[in-house]
C-alpha cells in the first residue's frame, strides 16, 4: 500500500473518531453508510459497489450495517470507498482468503469489523459483514460468504 493511501486511511479513521480528518481526506472522498461518494476529482472509482441480495431480495450486509453505530458505519464506508478508488489494495486494509474472496478490514474504538466481498467484473459485491471477536475469522462466516459468492456466480 502506498504511503499516500496509508495516510488517507489514517486520516479517514481520525475523522470517523471525530478528529480532524485533514485536507487529503476531504479532498479525496467522504462516504457515509455506503451511500453517495463525494469525489473531489482526485481519484476516480476503479470498482463500483453493490450489496449481495438473497433470492427474496434482502440485503444482509445493508441490514447488518444499520445495526451498527454511526461512527462504525462511517469507518466501514470510508474503508470500502478507499478500496473502490485504489484497487488493488493489500494489507492492512484488504486481505484475501483465496478463490476470489476478500475482506475489507476496519478497526474503530477497539472494535474490529470485516466486510467479506468478491468481484463481479469491476464491481465489489458485499457478501457478509460481522464484528470480529477472535483472532481467526470464524469458519461459519467464511462458509456463508463462500455460499453467497457461489450464488453470485450462478446469477452471472
Amino acid at each position: 500500500m502506498s504511503d499516500d493511501v496509508r495516510s488517507l486511511l489514517e486520516s479517514s479513521r481520525r475523522a470517523a473518531r471525530g478528529g480532524d480528518g485533514g485536507g487529503d481526506f476531504r479532498a479525496l472522498a467522504a462516504r457515509t453508510f455506503l451511500g453517495t461518494i463525494w469525489n473531489a476529482g482526485r481519484k476516480n472509482l476503479v470498482l463500483s459497489c453493490r450489496f449481495y441480495q438473497t433470492p427474496t431480495g434482502n440485503e444482509p450486509v445493508r441490514e447488518w450495517l444499520k445495526t451498527l453505530s454511526k461512527d462504525a458505519r462511517h469507518a466501514i464506508g470510508t474503508d470500502t470507498a478507499l478500496v473502490q478508488t485504489n484497487w488493488p489494495v493489500g494489507k492492512p486494509l484488504v486481505d484475501g482468503f483465496g478463490g476470489g474472496l476478500y475482506e475489507v478490514r476496519t478497526s474503530i474504538d477497539g472494535n474490529i469489523y470485516r466486510v467479506l466481498f468478491c468481484l463481479d467484473g469491476s464491481t465489489m459485491v458485499l457478501l457478509h459483514g460481522f464484528q470480529k471477536k477472535s483472532q481467526k475469522t470464524p469458519k461459519a462466516d467464511l462458509e456463508l460468504a463462500r455460499r453467497r459468492m457461489r450464488d453470485e456466480e450462478k446469477k452471472a
